[in-house]
């Protein structure tokens, strides 16, 4: 396996790096094993606002914080921060994890905010639909994606419009993953087809969004349509799904989701084994094909240099998303567990089988 930087493989685990303040363990805010100091102030103060203890704690709050610290600019404002947690934090890691059976009511209900908010109409309106779990879904919930867009809205109609876009497509691409996982009668993919969903659905290109927004260095059209562009950002996104994938065999298997990983078994490959070497190999192909990208731009301005400050700083971002993604996927090891598909694959015939199966029990 490629690596994008010389970082300690066992990383940092944040679970046992101290003990959390006093009184903190009752509100949740702490368990992700960092004191609530160490968190971005307003989005504690958000968090309390609406009411989401019992739902950004522990495991999300930690995984929420990993890649928030490991794949943000450098430098970035508190009040940026606090937005890029919340955003992380509800409108990819709670939805792309909802268990309820209740999920299009759910999902239903965000792209409603992102209709109105499109419109210019009141993103909430009327009664709110009652999901399963008060402790999972409590009543501020609906209110609180709603806030996150309207956070977004504070930096400019143009720009909202962006962020809008990208929200609904992940709306979109992780309720069809969920449906397949779900109702037996939901056609399943094959594996180009859910590498296309997963290019949308892993959240890279959405991230970028939002730092274009909040860290500001938006692109403008021409910028973000120029195919070196285009394709750095492609080759991260397509870095973070294979290596994603990769790390959640074990995890897809369980929740009964579809994996790049098993359906790459089931369709392009002769067993898992081999499906595993090819898609490890893809790794360093789109690092190149990053790097060769990053060259040229970073080469096009009028001196041989970047072309302007935004572009240096959306360069940035990328690489980030690249070294910080290579740190948390190694930190987050209960999420993204490497360790589980080498244990496996060296059962040898067994658990190759077991998870060729498991891929088809996903298709079916």
């Amino acid at each position: 396996m490629s690596s994008v930087s010389d970082l300690d493989p066992a990383g940092t685990d944040l679970v046992e790096s101290g003990l959390v303040e006093s009184g903190l363990a009752e509100s949740g805010l702490a368990e992700s094993g960092r004191a609530e100091s160490d968190l971005p102030g307003p989005f504690v103060a958000w968090v309390r606002r609406f009411g989401l203890e019992g739902l950004i704690r522990g495991p999300l709050l930690r995984t929420v914080r990993v890649w928030a610290d490991y794949c943000s600019p450098p430098g970035a404002s508190e009040a940026a921060m606090s937005t890029a947690y919340a955003d992380l934090a509800l409108w990819f890691f709670y939805l792309d994890d909802y268990e309820g059976q209740d999920f299009e009511l759910l999902f239903d209900a965000c792209a409603q905010i992102l209709d109105r908010a499109d419109v210019g109409e009141p993103l909430l309106d009327g009664a709110q639909p009652t999901l399963e779990s008060s402790e999972s879904a409590p009543p501020g919930l609906l209110p609180a994606f709603a806030d996150v867009v309207t956070q977004i809205q504070a930096h400019g109609e143009a720009r909202a419009t962006r962020y809008i876009q990208s929200r609904r497509d992940s709306l979109d691409k992780i309720r069809a993953r969920i449906r397949v996982s779900r109702d037996p009668h939901c056609p399943a993919f094959d594996y180009r087809a859910y590498y296309d969903l997963r290019m949308v659905s892993v959240y890279v290109h959405q991230w970028v969004v939002l730092w274009e927004i909040v860290g500001g260095f938006c692109l403008d059209e021409g910028q973000r349509a120029l195919p070196e562009v285009t394709e750095a950002r492609r080759a991260v996104t397509a870095w973070h799904i294979l290596q994603n994938d990769m790390r959640s065999v074990e995890r897809d298997m369980r929740a009964g989701s579809p994996n790049l990983v098993l359906l790459h078994a089931e369709h392009e490959a002769p067993d898992i084994h081999a499906s595993v070497a090819e898609i490890r190999g893809l790794f360093d192909e789109e690092l190149e094909n990053f790097r060769a990208a990053q060259a040229t731009v970073a080469a096009s301005g009028a001196e041989g240099g970047w072309p302007d400050g935004a572009m240096r700083r959306y360069f940035e971002l990328l690489e980030i998303c690249l070294t910080g993604g290579e740190r948390s996927f190694w930190e987050i090891s209960e999420r993204y567990d490497w360790a589980a598909l080498e244990a496996l694959l060296e059962q040898g015939e067994p658990a190759a089988t077991a998870l060729s199966a498991a891929g088809a029990q996903a298709e079916a």
